[in-house]
Formats: structure tokens, C-alpha cells, sequence
């Protein structure tokens, strides 16, 4: 089912963020948002994932669903290891990347599977490495790979590709390409390019 919005409208301190806002997303589809800062592109993110109430539209094909997110902050435990933060964050499951069953997977077979994902995107130095010691674009990644790997059936991502350099920016979209399977991407991005890699369509916001 697509995910669609209908007349949406929210404020914040009695200034008006979003006004009158629809679209829909196609299940399964990619969605890249575009805007200047303050435009409401994160706000939007918020009321999707139910974070935010709007003052008023319709939100269909969200309720019930399980969302992964990459938020701004990276929200990583500093004192966890790359390959420990991702253990974590799928602790209700990993999503099929593979075609592999991971119901009975040990723990043993759960890191292995984690640091063949950090390899993909450049990480395969860094998964027994405390988060703390970590670049600020490591960690960006972690947190793609935690989203990427968690059992969801929606992907939302505020700005996943900040602090990448250009490199490691091309591998992780190559990575979010192969591994989405049918779930549905919403991603907050600067870069018309990510989404054109993405094979996404692009909403502009203003």
C-alpha cells in the first residue's frame, strides 16, 4: 500500500512550518526531499515517523508499519562497538538483505553478517572499534548499516550521506540501492545527484 498525505499542516510556536502539504509515495518506491534549511523537511520526517502530530491533514499507509531510521544525530552508544550498535538496533531482527533466514541465526552468525555489511561500505577496519573512536563519516555509515539491516518495512533517512566524502558517499547509496529490497525509502538529501543514483523521484520542498 502507498503511503499518502493529504492537506497536512504544522506549526511550531504558532509559525506555520508546513501548509497544505500532499503527495504520495509508492509502496516499495524512493522518495528523495529537497528544501532550503528550515523548510520543514525534518519536521515531515518527524510526523511520518510519528514523532510529530500535525495540526491537521490524513496520513494513510503508515500505521502498523515498521520504520528504520537514520536520524540526523547518528544516535550511536559511544562506548559499543560499530558491530555491537548494529546487534542492537536489530534486536527485533535483520531484514532478509541476503535471502537468508535470520530467525535461528546465533549470535556468532549475527556478527559475521554485520561485518560483511560494514565491509560494503568501507567499514571493515572498524567493527570491534568503540564508536568513540570512530570519524564522524564512520559513524554516518554505522548508522546506514544499523537502518539498513533492521527488520522494517520502511526506510526513512534525514540527510544519511552528511560528512561523506565523495567516495564513500557513491558506496553507501550503491549499498542502500542493493540492499532496499521492496521497502519503501523516504530520504532527506541536499544533493540532486543522490537522488538521481538513487533511482528515486524528488520532491522539492519550500
Amino acid at each position: 500500500m502507498s503511503i499518502r498525505l493529504h492537506n497536512l499542516d504544522f506549526n511550531y510556536k504558532d509559525q506555520k512550518v508546513i501548509t497544505n502539504l500532499s503527495l504520495e509515495i509508492a509502496d516499495g518506491g524512493i522518495l528523495c526531499v529537497m528544501g532550503e534549511s528550515g523548510c520543514g523537511k525534518t519536521t515531515l520526517l518527524g510526523i511520518l515517523t510519528g514523532r510529530l502530530k500535525p495540526e491537521n491533514g490524513e496520513i494513510q499507509g503508515i500505521s502498523g508499519k515498521r520504520i528504520g531510521m537514520v536520524f540526523q544525530e547518528n544516535r550511536l552508544l559511544e562506548e559499543f562497538s560499530a558491530e555491537s550498535n548494529i546487534l542492537l538496533g536489530c534486536d527485533r531482527g535483520f531484514y532478509p538483505l541476503d535471502g537468508e533466514d535470520s530467525r535461528h541465526w546465533k549470535k556468532a552468525e549475527k556478527r559475521k553478517h554485520i561485518d560483511e555489511h560494514l565491509k560494503l561500505v568501507g567499514l571493515e577496519e572498524a567493527s570491534k572499534e568503540k564508536v568513540k573512536n570512530l570519524s564522524g563519516g564512520m559513524k554516518r555509515r554505522v548508522a546506514i548499516v544499523r537502518a539498513m539491516m533492521s527488520d522494517c518495512d520502511i526506510l526513512v533517512m534525514d540527510e544519511p550521506f552528511q560528512g561523506l566524502d565523495a567516495r564513500n558517499r557513491r558506496k553507501a547509496i550503491e549499498y542502500i540501492r542493493r540492499y532496499k529490497g521492496d521497502r519503501t525509502l523516504l530520504l532527506v538529501t541536499h544533493e540532486k545527484e543522490d537522488a538521481e543514483r538513487l533511482g528515486g523521484v524528488l520532491f522539492q520542498m519550500s
